[in-house]
């Protein structure tokens, strides 16, 4: 994460609001729903204790769901610059 530098507002000596780039507050929410996806992975392994457990590719087979076919990274990174030109 880059060094926040905030802008802060205040009003007779009281701070009131810090202001930051549009860039950085949507790094800090995604930062923080990341953050609140853990915490509530996290709860959920406690709820579920020992509760047994199925793998992915287990529930695959009983679904009769065939395996999605591994993208290099480089089609994933040819595949994004294709959507940026096309939003264009």
């Amino acid at each position: 994460m880059s060094v926040l530098k905030p802008e802060i507002l205040s009003r007779n000596g009281k701070k009131l609001f810090a202001v930051i780039p549009y860039e950085a507050f949507v790094e800090l929410q995604e930062r923080l729903e990341d953050a609140d996806d853990l915490l509530a992975l996290e709860e959920a392994k406690c709820d579920e204790g020992d509760a047994p457990t199925i793998s992915s590719d287990e529930m695959r087979r009983i679904l009769n769901i065939p395996r999605a076919k591994a993208v290099s990274k480089r089609s994933k990174s040819k595949q994004r610059k294709g959507v940026e030109l096309a939003n264009s």
